[in-house]
């Protein structure tokens, strides 16, 4: 055979290895790592796993999690493994949600049609609650923020800060031009409610994608799914998973940890 050469002959030649072996060698490494995060679950009975750490909880929602949430009974419930479940009976543990945001607005005129009783019903159950607009790049960001600000009106003392998800960038315009717009959202909002918004986006956009004086200046919230910790590491807030399982909230869930002060 071709391959069967004898030491001899091979012997004192340099070994050369090929670009794209190595390439493929390091995404062989990666994948070994990431994929026992991302297949963890066997059956409907139990979500995704919690990462390691002394973090809070916090949950998101919109129209897609539908009108049905129990509000009275939103906890998360995990089994010995840190497996997010649905049944008393598997858990090991059972923790509080730190708080949960609720989809108010979309661009300049778009209200989420469950904000409305989504925001009061946290209201009446004493639940943490926080809004977030969703960003569309090309629409105005002044009226964008004036669209979540009327929307929204007054927070509580006790509310979360506002939240600006960025997740979609314009071919003809690039990094640096939804990087002024979400800025200006972000300084509109600022101005009007005394705090500062936190920005939350893919992983990969925190990286390579949002500016230096965004990432300064405001917290970061990235998601990123199936894998041990985000690549962005100065994040505040992490949505780990979009198939948790949250008691109180019909399907599967986003969730994510958020760092203790």
């Amino acid at each position: 055979m071709k391959n069967k050469r004898s030491r001899k002959k091979i012997k004192g030649k340099k070994l050369k290895i090929s670009f794209w072996w190595l390439i493929g060698a390091i995404l062989l490494a990666i994948a070994l790592t990431i994929l026992p995060y991302r297949f963890r679950r066997t059956d409907g009975s139990s979500g995704d796993t919690i990462p390691d750490g002394d973090y809070l909880l916090i949950a998101d929602i919109s129209h897609h999690n539908g009108p049905s949430i129990v509000w009275d009974s939103l906890l998360v419930m995990t089994d010995s493994r840190g497996r997010t479940v649905r049944s008393i009976d598997q858990a090991d543990k059972v923790t509080r949600l730190e708080g949960i945001y609720i989809k108010a607005t979309e661009g300049e005129s778009m209200v989420d049609e469950n904000f409305s009783d989504s925001w009061k019903n946290a209201e009446a159950h004493q639940i943490r609650r926080g809004a977030y607009h969703y960003f569309l790049p090309s629409k105005s960001p002044v009226n964008q923020a004036n669209h979540f600000i009327k929307t929204v009106g007054p927070l509580r003392s006790d509310d979360l800060p506002p939240v600006l998800d960025v997740e979609t960038i314009l071919k003809n315009e690039g990094a640096k031009k939804l990087n002024e717009k979400a800025l200006k959202w972000l300084q509109t909002v600022e101005e009007y409610y005394g705090i500062k918004p936190v920005v939350y986006c893919p992983d990969n956009y925190a990286l390579f994608v949002i500016s230096s004086d965004i990432k300064n200046s405001y917290p970061i919230w990235v998601a990123h799914y199936g894998v041990p910790f985000p690549l962005y590491r100065n994040w505040k807030c992490w949505q780990f998973s979009e198939k948790a399982i949250i008691k109180g909230i019909p399907g599967l869930s986003d969730l994510s940890v958020l760092k203790r002060d």
